[in-house]
């Protein structure tokens, strides 16, 4: 019995889906077959039911689950003791984020670490926050990064700063002479917004509608970019984290409008298991995390 046939098993059982269960492993879904088959004949018995469209776990497989996963998880204990022990900081993190947090918030600090941990792999993917949380229980992820994190009873929520969300217009808007306004202002407004369920957009619905303030959506995404471009070239306003403009506003296709009667902030947090002990690679990755949220 491998340690890897143990790792394919949990991943089927997660994803109840073969082809999914391969792309994580990085196998053909022919070798994930081999590998459960080998793993089925040393137990003696069958371990999941192929149903139409998944596959369901057998009563055996559901008594076996528990013990694969407690396994797995010493296992990735054991491999962070000998990496202390070895002295050479190598590995994997498996990380991810939403793309504004990525792309502005994020960079920095992963391109300190990576330059000073070359023999750590970083792997990176952009994902809606709501995603993120379920990646980290489902243990497809070591870390997440969020906005407006949410206190979850398997999760432990490390801050990582503030960021504040602006005003932003196109160069010619008639608020965009304005150095600062009063958020009715932009009543009636064409506006550029985040897709729904994602939490900025629920931060700027919710005041706006505690301020009886309506503006008109006129286009939604829940790209930072495709927002930031949408109002470069005229179609609306938005509302955005402060920290993804920067280089706009220096060029001045983008102008950024204080509001004077209402501060949005925006929490950023890191998502970590709470029971998990984190591997070396990641506790490196979390000190580089805090002392670059310290700095900034």
């Amino acid at each position: 019995m491998e340690i890897r046939e143990l790792k394919i098993f949990r991943d089927i059982a997660q994803e109840k889906n073969f082809v999914k269960a391969a792309k994580l492993n990085f196998l053909t879904q022919p070798s994930i077959s081999s590998h459960l088959k080998h793993l089925e004949e040393e137990l003696g018995v069958r371990l999941f039911e192929r149903v139409p469209r998944k596959v369901k776990l057998t009563h055996e497989g559901e008594l076996l689950l528990p013990h694969v996963e407690e396994v797995l998880l010493k296992c990735g204990n054991l491999k962070t003791l000998i990496s202390r022990l070895s002295g050479i900081p190598k590995g994997d993190i498996r990380i991810a984020t939403v793309y504004s947090i990525g792309m502005y918030e994020l960079a920095p600090a992963l391109k300190q670490f990576i330059r000073t941990y070359p023999d750590i792999h970083v792997h990176l993917q952009y994902r809606r926050s709501d995603i993120i949380y379920d990646l980290l229980l489902e243990d497809k992820i070591d870390l997440g990064m969020v906005a407006y994190p949410e206190d979850r009873v398997k999760i432990k929520v490390t801050p990582f700063g503030n960021d504040h969300l602006v005003l932003i217009t196109p160069p010619h808007h008639p608020l965009a002479k304005q150095k600062s306004i009063r958020l009715k202002r932009i009543e009636g407004e064409n506006f550029i917004a985040f897709d729904s369920g994602i939490p900025t957009r629920e931060t700027v619905d919710q005041t706006l509608e505690q301020r009886g303030i309506k503006v008109q959506v006129r286009m939604s995404n829940e790209n930072i970019d495709t927002l930031k471009r949408a109002v470069e070239v005229g179609l609306g306003i938005s509302i955005v984290p402060s920290k993804t403009i920067t280089e706009e506003v220096r060029k001045g296709t983008l102008k950024s409008v204080h509001l004077s009667d209402v501060k949005l902030n925006r929490p950023l947090g890191i998502l970590t298991l709470k029971d998990r002990i984190p591997s070396y690679p990641l506790q490196l990755f979390m000190e580089v995390l805090t002392d670059h949220a310290s700095r900034t």
